[in-house]
């Protein structure tokens, strides 16, 4: 019985781990200790996808643009390694800021 208890924390905890699935936070400030304005729409520099941005939404400042991200694990993605996504990103012709 212990080892269902514990598949099954397994596996629901892999779920949350997929893009978009984990519970949203509050963002982060921006350098200023700011938000900044929130677009109308944004583009995933991640995962490529356009979504309607909230007040939960991730964000981050890179090179003093602010990306907006589709969930916290895009965020972390792309802060390890900006350039890489940045760089997909323009390969793929998608529009950021």
């Amino acid at each position: 019985m212990a080892m269902r208890w514990w598949l099954v924390a397994a596996l629901a905890s892999s779920a949350n781990l997929a893009c978009g699935a984990a519970p949203a936070r509050p963002a982060a400030e921006a350098p200023s200790g700011t938000t900044p304005a929130r677009p109308a729409q944004a583009t995933c520099p991640v995962m490529g996808e356009t979504f309607t941005p909230s007040d939960e939404t991730e964000y981050a400042e890179y090179k003093g643009v602010t990306y907006w991200f589709c969930c916290r694990g895009c965020r972390g993605k792309f802060l390890a390694e900006p350039e890489k996504y940045l760089q997909a990103a323009a390969e793929r012709g998608l529009k950021l800021p």
